[in-house]
């Protein structure tokens, strides 16, 4: 589902030759697209994402970039419903991917600046979020990256990590318990920028036995779970209890 997902919005970037520079040259113009952080949401104190504009599609051009040290990707859900072409510096990619691993590239907002064709122009900067990530099976490289525009008022779901915390305190783990967690990620569904990334759960006064459902997580304002009730376990301390 997610390559052919892919393929349509390849297919939307490129209409004719030259499309993703003339549509993003017409989002400048027209001032859609903002070009500073300040217009097009508060980006600051996030990764950011360095991007080229590219002209050419096909697995020949994607094979010829890839020798070059860039990744191909496309950027969707732009004003208008426009989709453009672009290019990343692979070895950085990679070193986000080392940094918050899939789960956490995949869940949380990056600063993209994608520099503009004219000569001494200033990137665009506007927020994304990574939506489809593709690895090269061998070396684990990222060879593919999709981003979705999205603005800080764009109702978004996404997968969030569930870190668990305060484990050396349970009274449980103390007497030989072990922590199972059911729930490593959850779905969840509100404004871009109100997803955190990552939800903490507190089990330091948990005891043989007990477990923790979804709505022991604290959401922020205007977040909420998608897909679980309220009773649905997260966690939960099994084991025996030691002799010692």
């Amino acid at each position: 589902m997610a390559r052919n997902a892919l393929s349509r919005l390849r297919h939307q970037a490129s209409l004719s030759p030259g499309t993703c520079g003339l549509i993003f040259g017409r989002l400048i113009a027209t001032e859609s697209l903002s070009t500073s952080p300040e217009a097009s949401g508060d980006v600051s104190g996030v990764d950011v994402i360095h991007a080229r504009l590219r002209h050419e599609e096909g697995s020949r051009a994607a094979v010829r970039m890839r020798r070059g040290g860039r990744t191909p990707g496309i950027l969707f859900s732009l004003p208008g419903d426009a989709s453009v072409l672009v290019s990343m510096e692979t070895k950085h990619l990679n070193t986000l991917l080392r940094k918050h691993e899939r789960s956490g590239l995949l869940s949380q907002i990056f600063s993209l600046h994608l520099e503009r064709d004219e000569d001494g122009a200033s990137p665009a900067v506007f927020p994304v979020l990574p939506r489809i990530m593709h690895r090269d099976a061998l070396t684990d490289e990222v060879e593919n990256l999709t981003l979705m525009f999205c603005p800080p008022d764009r109702v978004v779901t996404v997968p969030v990590r569930v870190k668990v915390v305060g484990e050396e305190l349970s009274p449980g783990i103390k007497k030989g318990g072990y922590m199972n967690l059911i729930q490593r990620q959850v779905k969840c569904v509100g404004p871009a920028s109100a997803i955190p990334k990552e939800l903490e759960l507190d089990v330091s006064s948990l005891d043989f036995g007990q477990r923790i459902t979804i709505s022991g997580l604290t959401l922020p304002t205007g977040v909420s779970i998608r897909g679980m009730e309220a009773g649905h376990p997260i966690c939960k301390l099994a084991g025996k209890a030691s002799n010692d």
